[in-house]
């Protein structure tokens, strides 16, 4: 119903606000009902439905936008969240006791938003739209660091904050949040530009690069169902490393593509990172959950979910730049 294209993004940025609050929930609902040696099992559930919605939300979206209208991709949201609704109306139970009296870390809020905001500008329009030493990108990065200081000075004196800086000092929450920043950051990057590798270099079409994109998906979904079987059994340590290990052997084989390479090659490649991404997240989200007690397990989820949510956008970013950087010297050279 958008009349313009203004009134889409802030429709999407509500949208984006109701998404992420749920995608966080999810997780933290199936945490309170799981037995902490239970709980991988369980959230590797989610994360399997999470994956093969992946891969049936953009095939289902394509077929939508061919044969019906574009935006038929938003409507069929609504009779989906009205079924959600009713389905956790009906069937959502309430186990977690409520706090009497709650204090809204508001000045907390706000500096995190600022902070986040101009970091991420910085990463999306540095060496691209703007260069990295320009007035705009060195003005955000200054407001950013202000932010940083502001946000820090208010959670030490917060009575309830949004992020407690005393988790940071349990080493498990900082090794699980940290690695899976890492991990996203390369995982993301991969996403945004193998699509420009797949049609500008292989020459396959619009569909085939939606496929082989999908093994992402796929093998991220299949890790997770898997480890969640597994993890009480390996470990989270041997878990994240064979995840970690998945994803550096698949990301270093990208280096050898070529314009020869066959589409299998990439799609095993992908299905490869997808599995190790799998791993990784799972492990690193039971990780953080275990590292603090459990009415703190909303902060540890979301916690972790941030840091994916970051990394991502810094690795598309940071690689942005590489890849324009390198696209324009290829291009004054001819």
């Amino acid at each position: 119903l958008a009349p313009n294209m203004t009134f889409l993004i802030v429709a999407r940025v509500f949208q984006g606000i109701g998404a992420g609050g749920n995608f966080a929930l999810v997780y933290i609902a199936l945490s309170d009902v799981s037995t902490p040696e239970r709980r991988g099992k369980t959230l590797s559930l989610a994360s399997s439905i999470w994956g093969i919605a992946s891969l049936l939300g953009p095939t289902l979206g394509g077929f939508i936008v061919t044969y019906f209208s574009w935006r038929w991709i938003f409507f069929i949201n609504v009779p989906l969240g009205l079924l959600s609704l009713g389905g956790i109306a009906l069937y959502l139970i309430e186990t977690r006791a409520k706090k009497e009296k709650v204090y809204l870390d508001l000045a907390g809020v706000v500096l995190l938003a600022v902070f986040i905001l101009s970091l991420l500008i910085v990463f999306l329009l540095g060496g691209r739209t703007y260069e990295w030493h320009s007035i705009p990108i060195i003005s955000l990065a200054v407001v950013s660091v202000l932010a940083a200081g502001g946000f820090y000075y208010v959670e030490k004196r917060a009575v309830e904050p949004i992020l407690s800086l005393r988790f940071f000092e349990i080493k498990e929450f900082r090794i699980g949040n940290g690695a899976v920043f890492l991990s996203s950051s390369a995982n993301f990057a991969l996403c945004a530009f193998a699509p420009l590798y797949i049609q500008g270099a292989l020459c396959k079409s619009p569909k085939m690069e939606g496929v082989v994109m999908q093994s992402l998906s796929l093998g991220w979904s299949l890790g997770s169902l898997v480890l969640g079987q597994i993890l009480n059994i390996l470990g989270h340590r041997a878990s994240a490393l064979m995840g970690s290990v998945c994803l550096v052997l698949g990301c270093g084989a990208c280096l050898f593509f070529t314009t020869q390479t066959s589409m299998l090659t990439v799609f095993l490649v992908f299905f490869v990172i997808g599995i190790g991404m799998g791993f990784v997240v799972l492990t690193t989200l039971v990780v953080v959950q275990n590292s603090i007690d459990i009415s703190d397990l909303g902060v540890a989820t979301t916690s972790h979910q941030f840091a994916r949510t970051m990394g991502g956008t810094v690795g598309i970013g940071i690689c942005g730049s590489f890849v324009i950087s390198k696209i324009s010297r290829a291009a004054d050279a001819m």
